[in-house]
């Protein structure tokens, strides 16, 4: 099985993602950056939004409510900002995964790899249910 077959079959919805955040490994820096701007964007206005409502009505009230908020804002940040920076090992980790499939193997070892990778597509697929979801809830 060749790369970009392997990628259709089993990497579909996770190169989507992945170009939608701007980390997939061969994409177009252009593209990346136009990304990248876009998540901090939202990123950094979610961010003030919580922080303005906090010190505006100074309770402690309002600083629990949007704590669940501040803490996931923040770990986006540092966990997009680990993806920027182990762009490398990410691409290594996307080949040895397609020279793990390339390699012969026995029918067994084959459909124990097609189990784990058909559930990984369905973990990705009940992600987009979900994001699709959200945003039709918030519109």
């Amino acid at each position: 099985m060749d790369f970009v077959t392997f990628e259709k079959r089993y990497l579909r919805a996770t190169k989507r993602f992945s170009h939608w955040a701007g980390i997939w490994p061969d994409q177009n820096k252009c593209e990346k950056c136009i990304a990248w701007i876009f998540i901090y964007i939202e990123m950094v206005s979610i961010t003030v939004v919580q922080i303005t409502k906090i010190v505006h009505l100074k309770t402690v009230n309002a600083f629990l409510d949007d704590l669940p908020l501040l803490a996931a804002s923040i770990l986006l940040f540092i966990k997009h900002g680990n993806y920027i920076l182990n762009a490398a090992e990410f691409k290594s980790l996307l080949m040895g995964m397609y020279q793990d499939w390339a390699v012969n193997r026995s029918d067994h070892e084959i459909a124990i790899m097609t189990k784990y990778a058909n559930r990984g597509a369905l973990l990705t697929m009940f992600y987009l249910g979900e994001i699709e979801e959200t945003i039709a809830r918030a519109s």
